[in-house]
């Protein structure tokens, strides 16, 4: 598990990268983090734009409209 520091670096540094990006599609890995990922979910992210990235505790999250 990172250090809340480095999240908050990798947050910064990612931030102007991905802000105001369309999602053109998902990659999904084999582990499950929180919960499994459903394949529906992939449908509904697609061609949304990401508002920036923020932190919360050592999560990153990605609000999307």
């Amino acid at each position: 598990m990172p250090e809340l520091p480095e999240v908050e670096t990798v947050v910064r540094d990612l931030r102007p990268a991905v802000s105001q990006q369309r999602v053109t599609g998902i990659w999904v890995g084999p582990h499950s983090l929180r919960r499994i990922w459903q394949p529906e979910w992939s449908e509904q992210v697609a061609g949304d734009t990401i508002l920036g990235l923020t932190r919360r505790g050592k999560w990153m999250r990605m609000p999307m409209q």
